[in-house]
């Protein structure tokens, strides 16, 4: 974007793309969840406040909800919150990752 442009708007400089943000914040909560799971989609993205070049982000990831599959008894559902803060520890966004992972089976 441009600079001299970006500086007559709301943000007043220039930001970071927010699917930008949440592909690098996806990528950074890769090893949270069992490697053979797999991602089913993404719900309630919510993009709260601008990411500026040379922000630095943390995330985390927390599971909110587990069912079971509808259909298939060897595989359910996990939901991941994944919260995003910049380092001034503003939430700048939010997202519910939706997993398919195995199930450990049942004795």
């Amino acid at each position: 974007m441009d600079a001299a442009w970006m500086a007559t708007q709301p943000a007043g400089q220039r930001i970071a793309h927010g699917t930008l943000i949440l592909s690098v914040a996806v990528g950074m909560t890769a090893g949270d969840i069992n490697p053979q799971s797999m991602s089913y989609g993404y719900d309630r993205i919510r993009f709260i406040r601008p990411v500026f070049i040379g922000d630095t982000i943390t995330v985390t990831a927390e599971i909110t909800e587990k069912a079971p599959h509808q259909k298939r008894s060897d595989v359910g559902h996990v939901h991941e919150l994944v919260t995003v803060v910049n380092q001034h520890g503003e939430t700048v966004m939010v997202l519910t990752h939706l997993y398919l992972v195995n199930r450990r089976a049942e004795n």
